[in-house]
């Protein structure tokens, strides 16, 4: 038994083995039909071989052209005529005693080649694995058993195996696919990218070829290559979402926003629960708040540049966004121009406590609270960089400081 037979396949009908088949099949009808003299039931069993395999094996073209589950059903047939046949033409000492006997025999094998059967079905590894021990040449075992190394992250047994499915077959695009998917895992983009160009150039509609050659050129920073990509697996399937998430991707990184929302808004509605879409869009809408933001800051630093409160205000807002140095400067900037400004000390501090220059921090909280002793916020801040430094007692003095004025307003 096996999964895959690499049968060969005929190209005429004048091949000796079309032939020799043709005279076996004819032969084996004849001998049905002559049994409708010796017993119409067996005649009939006899041809219910060939009508049952009519909707699965006849003039219809398939893909595999050989498989066993095929004849179960049709072997019904056989196996009933046989029995027929035996009870009609043997004495009834032999179907009474023997044959008992020998039919027992044949479901005890037959048994135990079962259960050995399960064993190679036990996971698809072992499937595949004794389909290649049976046929050695399966080009299909070979990308099936690669599949399943490919899942393990055996990523170079995945590869050598399709690459031998290729040297079998060159002409298979899913070989050339897959074996590109294992070659991007690796890294190794410029190989990954021929797999995906041959895929293409055997099938020029093979949607996901065109998606993952897409991801890759926008790995490599070729944007206007990825954006055909992802179009070209677009028109092929509208619906495809994760195109439409990755072409919004790239749109987003050439300066498209536009374009970017509206392909994460599709992408959305073909696929509602796609949360790398939600994400998206919201990252894009929050960086277009920020950059809004730092352009009105900009704005207006513009109009005065010696108003300290615009630099401490866009330093908030850098910081906010986590672009910490920016933010540094700008608070040194407000300092600069107006030293009494408390809040800058306040926030420049956070900004060294973040960067783990505590003691720095803890000179510009105490600046700002020598300006404004009434700000709370500012306690808050210098306790916890107190705490951090081992300086407990001083960050509860603090934190009860805090409280007190919170009380008051």
């Amino acid at each position: 038994l096996s999964v895959d037979h690499p049968f060969p396949v005929s190209g005429s009908i004048m091949d000796i083995r079309v032939l020799c088949a043709f005279v076996v099949i004819m032969v084996v009808i004849l001998i049905s039909i002559r049994l409708i003299k010796v017993s119409k039931i067996a005649s009939l069993f006899m041809l219910w071989f060939f009508i049952a395999l009519i909707p699965t094996s006849s003039i219809l073209p398939l893909q595999i052209i050989m498989n066993e589950h095929r004849t179960y059903l049709p072997g019904i047939g056989f196996f009933a005529a046989f029995i027929i046949l035996i009870y009609k033409f043997t004495p009834d000492k032999f179907h009474k005693k023997i044959l008992p006997v020998l039919l027992s025999i044949i479901i005890i094998i037959f048994s135990g080649l079962t259960i050995n059967r399960n064993i190679d079905w036990r996971n698809e590894f072992t499937l595949w694995s004794k389909t290649l021990q049976n046929y050695p040449n399966s080009w299909k075992a070979l990308i099936a058993r690669g599949n399943t190394y490919k899942e393990k992250g055996l990523l170079d047994k995945a590869i050598s195996e399709y690459s031998r499915a290729v040297v079998l077959n060159s002409k298979y695009t899913m070989t050339y696919h897959n074996r590109g998917l294992a070659y991007k895992k690796m890294g190794l983009h410029d190989k990954a990218i021929s797999d995906f160009n041959k895929a293409i150039g055997l099938n020029d509609k093979y949607v996901e070829a065109y998606y993952e050659r897409g991801n890759i050129y926008g790995e490599k920073g070729l944007h206007d290559r990825a954006i055909a990509d992802f179009s070209k697996a677009i028109e092929l399937w509208p619906k495809y979402s994760n195109a439409y998430i990755s072409r919004g991707a790239v749109y987003w990184k050439k300066g498209f926003s536009d374009k970017a929302i509206a392909d994460f808004r599709i992408a959305i509605r073909l696929d509602p629960g796609n949360t790398m879409a939600q994400n998206n869009m919201s990252i894009i809408r929050e960086e277009m708040s920020f950059s809004k933001a730092i352009a009105e800051h900009n704005k207006a630093i513009e109009l005065n540049r010696e108003d300290s409160d615009a630099y401490n205000d866009r330093g908030v807002t850098y910081w906010k966004k986590g672009f910490l140095d920016k933010a540094l400067s700008d608070y040194n900037k407000a300092i600069e121009i107006n030293s009494k400004n408390s809040e800058a000390y306040n926030n420049r501090g956070i900004i060294y406590d973040m960067k783990s220059f505590h003691y720095k921090a803890i000179a510009d909280f105490d600046k700002a609270i020598k300006l404004n002793p009434k700000n709370a916020g500012t306690y808050r801040n210098r306790a916890l960089t107190y705490r951090k430094i081992g300086k407990e007692e001083l960050a509860k003095q603090d934190e009860e400081k805090a409280k007190s004025l919170m009380k008051r307003e």
